[in-house]
């Protein structure tokens, strides 16, 4: 049996069981994420985890991925104010 071409795995061969990175479960069918989110779930702008090529880091009260500007920086996954010293 195929399986539709966003299923990671499929129910049927029309219905997803799990979805391929960058999209989302919704009524049996994968659904695209919000272009931020390198993962997302319920709904395309729930993110679980950011898009790293862009600079986002994940606020975890709004589950939405928001840029790092200047002055501030993205250091391991949030967004500081100044370096931290090695």
């Amino acid at each position: 049996m195929d399986c539709l071409t966003a299923c990671a795995t499929c129910l049927d061969g029309v219905s997803c069981a799990t979805c391929k990175t960058g999209t989302f479960l919704e009524t049996g069918l994968c659904s695209n994420c919000d272009p931020n989110c390198l993962e997302c779930t319920g709904t395309a702008v729930f993110c679980t985890s950011c898009d790293d090529t862009q600079s986002l880091y994940l606020d975890t009260g709004s589950n939405t991925c928001i840029a790092c500007n200047t002055p501030k920086f993205k250091e391991n996954g949030v967004c500081v104010n100044s370096c931290s010293k090695y």
